[in-house]
């Protein structure tokens, strides 16, 4: 017969986690909801004035505002809700797409940079800038494990075509760089990162380097 004081622990234990489970949902649906009104109110804006109120790190990110919608116009629309598919990163990072929305002591903020994969220069654009960091945000394909150095690895970006980037492998941001590269369990991991062009040699015309690891994890498919 089994013990009372065992079947007692193993229902409590039982209603802590559905209680725990049922609390994480109510938590999940209230961040959708929030996600649902900021995107409503993002859309509809038609300012960057108006649009840079719900980006994190706005005071940096709003000259990349100004520049992409000065290209590109800004676009109003009925924002349809029904199109989150939202995952939670961690207790205060959501994810919808390949966009991240962030709890912050002033409110749910929106990674504006990931909403429109902004990018500073494109990986052949970089050619005319030897030396020069640029923001990319791009697709991490694959850790190049034929590539064997002490002091230099190699991984696969996509943004466009694929691309061979080196990193340093005593790098802080090395070993989840690697871990990222390695997991087959995610078909696609966007990453921003900043990647420099460093040609060897005036003949040299793929050689680029990652220098910083910023975001991570940001998935059509997790």
């Amino acid at each position: 017969m089994m013990n009372k004081t065992f079947l007692f622990a193993a229902l409590l234990i039982m209603t802590t986690t559905a209680t725990a489970q049922d609390s994480t949902k109510d938590k999940t649906a209230n961040v959708r909801n929030q996600i649902c009104e900021l995107m409503k109110t993002f859309w509809l804006s038609e300012s960057v004035d108006e649009r840079a109120k719900f980006v994190i790190d706005a005071e940096r990110v709003r000259p990349l505002m100004e520049k992409y919608y000065a290209k590109n116009g800004i676009e109003t629309l009925d924002y349809n809700c029904q199109y989150i598919r939202m995952k939670k990163m961690n207790d205060s990072v959501y994810v919808d797409e390949h966009t991240a929305y962030i709890l912050t002591a002033d409110g749910l903020k929106m990674d504006w940079e990931s909403l429109v994969e902004y990018n500073e220069k494109t990986f052949e654009q970089m050619k005319r800038f030897p030396k020069k960091e640029f923001l990319v945000r791009a697709i991490l394909l694959n850790l190049d494990t034929s590539y064997q150095n002490d002091t230099w690895g190699k991984i696969t970006l996509n943004l466009n075509r694929a691309h061979s980037v080196y990193y340093r492998k005593d790098a802080p941001f090395a070993e989840r760089l690697e871990e990222l590269a390695t997991e087959e369990s995610l078909n696609v991991r966007y990453v921003t990162v900043k990647v420099m062009y460093d040609p060897e040699d005036e003949n040299d015309y793929y050689n680029y380097v990652l220098t910083d690891f910023l975001k991570e994890g940001y998935s059509l498919y997790q």
